[in-house]
């Protein structure tokens, strides 16, 4: 073991005492350690969600598909549902659906979409036999209560 801690420490390019990444723990062997360092925190940017029973997936920036595949970024394992049935585009502030060609269609709001259309906060997506909420959350809106 302790031919094994040297070569990582050779590795790593550390050098005998005062070993900062891997240190000899008594009585049990070793032990790797590290700095903490501060990340400088990204700007808030608005979050988008699908929920439906008692689930949600958070979605993320680019392309989520829909489907049963098991690539699937929203996966639901529906046999009413398509491998890949629709997919999510989220770009900056805005999220488009549009249907992959499924077999039972892709509706916004009870209505059948045929091109990729804009989301809003609190639509319902029905794929399949399942309906999905889409849910947008943002910092600029206001947690104050007015009265």
């Amino acid at each position: 073991m302790a031919s094994l801690a040297a070569e990582i420490r050779r590795g790593i390019g550390e050098k005998g005492r005062g070993a900062r990444t891997l240190r000899t723990v008594y009585g049990f062997g070793y032990a790797f350690s590290g700095e903490v360092l501060e990340a400088e925190s990204a700007p808030a940017g608005d979050r988008f969600t699908l929920a439906w029973e008692e689930r949600e997936v958070a979605l993320s920036k680019g392309v989520n598909v829909i489907g049963r595949d098991r690539n699937a970024i929203v996966r639901i394992d529906d046999s009413t549902i398509s491998r890949r049935h629709a997919r999510i585009v989220v770009a900056g502030k805005s999220a488009t659906i549009e249907d992959l060609g499924s077999k039972n269609g892709t509706f916004v709001e009870g209505k059948r979409i045929e091109k990729p259309r804009a989301l809003a906060d609190g639509e319902r997506i029905q794929v399949g036999s399942i309906v999905l909420t889409f849910r947008v959350f943002s910092p600029e809106k206001s947690t104050d209560t007015r009265r």
